[in-house]
């Protein structure tokens, strides 16, 4: 079950990478992507995690403090300016 919802999750994902290149790129048809970047994903995956003691390693030490920025900090970062920006651009039109 696990493997069935990991490749439609997967396919839906590259669909829509596929998809939104095409409209970024004004393509009329975006089956032309489909190979490229079915390519450009396989290498990547190779490179990115090159064995599974690696990607052992790198969940381990890395994915908490990566995920902890990006998932936490950068947005609790975008409230804060944001509502300073509110705050500031309310003061400035009194």
């Amino acid at each position: 079950m696990w493997f069935l919802s990991l490749y439609f999750k997967t396919s839906l994902y590259y669909y829509a990478t596929v998809s939104g290149l095409a409209q970024i790129l004004e393509l009329k048809n975006y089956r032309i992507l489909t190979l490229p970047l079915g390519v450009i994903a396989v290498t990547f995956s190779l490179i990115v995690y090159p064995s599974i003691p690696y990607e052992q390693t790198w969940d381990r030490d890395t994915w908490i403090p990566y995920s902890l920025l990006f998932g936490l900090f950068y947005p609790l970062g975008l409230l804060i300016v944001g509502k300073i920006r509110v705050k500031h651009s309310a003061s400035l039109s009194k």
